[in-house]
């Protein structure tokens, strides 16, 4: 059994052609940028959205363990007492609450995602695993990995790297293709900005050149200004990526501030943090020093 938080179809930003992705919940990174703060605990939780809340009190009078109380035009939510049983979303008719993450198996995952094979076929997608990160979560990760194998449907892999050695072997023998965020090449800077340095994610996107080939990964920045979204940052990763000797195209994931909502959905609206604007002419300089350095750039979205 794992945790995933949703399942979304028709896919095209997340590896080759029309793809199912799979959200874990779980990571061991707390990127000040994150755009999917949903997925940064193992655990399910509530979200409400103030604005849909009708203010009537019905899931007050429901809840069961007197975790929610009525203020104002709103609600308010003990996370104390909250044991995230979902009654309030069952009986809210505004659908201000919503339960984000929920317990299921690797054969209920992969006999939904296979009713979607038509398109993987039409289009050479199939379905990318992500997150969070899913290595979180490393035996429902290889048991739904090895499922789809099975069922000969394309699978990437959507990670930050920041995995055991161990688990290496298996990824490399059930995964088609690793979507590999390279986010920084400074160890302290990459630590100041998400909560752990990056020597082993260095390490393993190494290991899989050496063991898969370059084919099977694709290294991913997300330009973030403040961050990485300069032109020495660009150049450490270009270097080390040389180093890595890996030759294939490098994937640019522009930064975009519209997660402020999910934030405070999820009562952690003061955790936001708007890292700054990207121009079009920003985007397309760094697109061009990739280019300068060797490698194919690719604006993903």
């Amino acid at each position: 059994m794992g945790i995933v938080f949703d399942i979304q179809t028709y896919a095209i930003y997340d590896g080759p052609g029309i793809r199912t992705c799979v959200f874990f919940k779980g990571c061991p990174l707390s990127c000040v940028w994150c755009h999917n703060p949903e997925s940064q605990r193992l655990q399910p939780e509530m979200g409400y959205r103030a604005d849909r809340c009708a203010g009537c009190g019905s899931c007050v009078e429901a809840c069961p363990h007197d975790a929610l109380v009525l203020e104002g035009d709103g609600v308010r939510r003990d996370t104390g007492r909250c044991v995230v049983c979902g009654l309030c979303e069952k009986v809210c008719r505004a659908d201000a609450h919503e339960k984000i993450g929920y317990k299921t198996s690797a054969e209920a995952v992969v006999e939904k995602v296979i009713a979607d094979r038509p398109f993987f076929t039409e289009s050479s997608g199939g379905v990318t695993l992500t997150g969070g990160e899913p290595t979180v979560q490393r035996e429902f990760l290889l048991e739904t990995a090895g499922l789809l194998k099975k069922s000969e449907i394309h699978t990437a892999l959507e990670t930050c790297g920041h995995f055991g050695k161990e688990l290496m072997p298996a990824l490399i023998d059930t995964i088609d293709l690793f979507l590999y965020d390279i986010k920084h090449a400074d160890a302290d800077t990459h630590k100041r900005f998400t909560g752990v340095d990056n020597r082993v994610i260095l390490e393993n996107f190494v290991s899989i050149v050496r063991k898969a080939g370059p084919p099977r990964i694709i290294p991913r920045i997300p330009l973030i200004p403040g961050f990485n979204a300069d032109g020495a940052s660009l150049k450490g990763i270009c270097r080390f990526l040389k180093e890595a000797r890996y030759e294939g195209p490098v994937h640019l994931m522009p930064y975009n501030s519209m997660a402020k909502s999910k934030y405070e959905k999820l009562g952690r609206g003061v955790q936001y943090q708007n890292m700054g604007e990207l121009s079009g002419d920003m985007i397309d300089g760094f697109v061009g020093l990739v280019r300068d350095n060797g490698f194919e750039a690719v604006i993903n979205h």
